[in-house]
């Protein structure tokens, strides 16, 4: 009987060794496996409120450093709100389509979809960037085009996910630890700290380096609201 148990055992770890391994094999790796995978994430981290420490540094030598609140409601809906010494300073809000930036004692800035950039927030921060591609730097999770990408093994017994102008690197724990956007927009966005939330885990730092600014997220605190 305990002859039988231990051929079973093995059997057993050896075919779940073996689908992991497949899964991090690019040759036999579909496209479709991938992208139910990161839909399952969002998902699951939609209604995901983070507290934050966030520092800018920027070329000239200037830093800036705020909390900010970021609630994202699904893909393509996020609210921020930014603060400093405990006085809120904005409230920025997108659904996709329109976004909003309310400034104290300033006027309203309002952006379309196709024309966001992080320079909504100050003419400093030149990144042009998408809500869902927002919303998905701050769960930890790839905006490639799935249907478009190559897929390769990399130096973290993990796989990139390779597009024409985005890189994105997973470690074998598929956890997202950097992506590198190149092109008409040049970016770094590396991920590290990754904390069990729920059935997921999110990076608790998060870095945006372009050649203008440095952007680093410090994540406090985070929930799922129900």
């Amino acid at each position: 009987m305990r002859k039988i148990f231990l051929i079973f055992l093995i059997l057993t770890s050896t075919s779940i060794a073996s689908e992991f391994k497949k899964f991090l094999n690019p040759r036999t790796l579909l496209k479709s496996e991938l992208s139910s995978f990161f839909m399952d994430k969002q998902i699951s981290l939609n209604n995901l409120e983070l507290k934050t420490d966030v520092t800018y540094n920027f070329s000239d030598g200037k830093n800036y450093e705020f909390e900010q609140k970021f609630k994202i409601f699904n893909e393509n809906q996020i609210k921020i709100k930014i603060y400093k010494l405990r006085i809120k300073l904005a409230e920025f809000f997108s659904d996709g389509q329109n976004a909003k930036l309310k400034r104290l004692f300033k006027d309203d800035k309002k952006r379309t979809e196709d024309n966001l950039n992080l320079r909504i927030f100050t003419k400093r921060l030149d990144l042009p960037i998408r809500t869902s591609e927002l919303t998905n730097i701050l769960r930890g999770i790839p905006f490639n085009s799935m249907e478009l990408i190559k897929i390769e093994k990399n130096e973290l017994n993990g796989i990139n996910l390779i597009d024409s102008n985005i890189v994105s690197q997973l470690n074998s724990n598929m956890h997202l630890v950097k992506v590198i956007i190149s092109g008409k927009r040049s970016a770094i966005i590396s991920y590290s700290d990754y904390r069990k939330l729920g059935n997921q885990a999110i990076p608790f730092v998060i870095n945006v380096e372009t050649d203008k600014f440095q952007m680093n997220i410090k994540v406090r605190s985070a929930i799922i609201k129900k």
